[in-house]
């Protein structure tokens, strides 16, 4: 049954009709429904290339039970032995790899920290565990992306606990007089939308600002008029890491 899983993963994944694959790979229709629908376990090593050839995978994939579905790529790992990964795993991998060792530790620490938190959460808790980012080091205008300190807080589940994906500290008065320095915000990764409060990454610079775009032009305004309205011009590298939903209260420390 593995082939006939594995190979309905990629028909779905490519979006691809029986009869579109018939055509690409010179298969009777015949033939592949008894393949999808489990029918025939055994197809010749000439039909196994081909779909093979034609969804980029290898033919040992394909054959191999102990090879979960949606897994193509294979790593020895060192005491574990071969580590299949998905596709979006491969790229995690080579991404991790281009870190230099100090941005490793930091992706290390965080993902342990989310796993621990993951593997003690259960949704009838009346309590969240959530890790709070607090900025330490300042460039010229806001503070470094790669400067934060981590920890992990848990507070009572509420409304907006309830949607957070992180927490974030306030260190700068540009959200006066709604949130003071030292003010913990509950962030979910969804991107921000018009006139809404978010984390924003500008030239690798970290902000807390209100999102409005007009015209194109898209700007990150404070509520306290002493700090002046950041343009986003098509140079600069923008990216939105979250919207912000509001503070964290009766919160502790872990």
């Amino acid at each position: 049954m593995s082939l006939s899983k594995k190979l309905s993963y990629f028909k779905r994944k490519e979006k691809l009709t029986t009869l579109e694959i018939a055509q690409r790979t010179s298969l009777p229709v015949g033939t592949l429904n008894k393949i999808f629908s489990g029918q025939m376990l055994s197809p010749s090593l000439k039909i196994i290339d081909r779909l093979s050839t034609l969804f980029h995978v290898p033919s040992h994939y394909l054959i191999d039970d102990e090879i979960p579905v949606g897994c193509s790529i294979g790593a020895y790992v060192e005491s574990q032995g071969l580590l299949m990964l998905s596709e979006r795993g491969g790229e995690l991998f080579d991404l991790f790899r281009q870190l230099d060792e100090h941005n490793k530790q930091t992706i290390e620490w965080i993902t342990r920290a989310l796993a621990r938190q993951s593997s003690k959460q259960k949704n009838f808790l009346l309590e969240r565990r959530l890790l709070c980012y607090t900025p330490v080091a300042w460039g010229e205008r806001g503070f470094y992306m790669d400067s934060l300190s981590f920890r992990t807080l848990s507070a009572p589940v509420c409304t907006i606990t309830r949607e957070a994906d992180y927490v974030i500290t306030v260190v700068d008065t540009a959200l006066e007089p709604a949130y003071s320095p030292g003010t913990l915000l509950a962030a979910t990764h969804k991107a921000a939308e018009q006139n809404q409060l978010g984390v924003f990454s500008l030239n690798q610079e970290g902000f807390l600002r209100k999102f409005c775009c007009r015209r194109g032009t898209c700007k990150l305004m404070s509520l306290n008029t002493e700090f002046k309205t950041l343009t986003v011009w098509a140079h600069d590298e923008f990216l939105c890491l979250g919207t912000i939903l509001g503070a964290v209260r009766n919160y502790r420390w872990e």
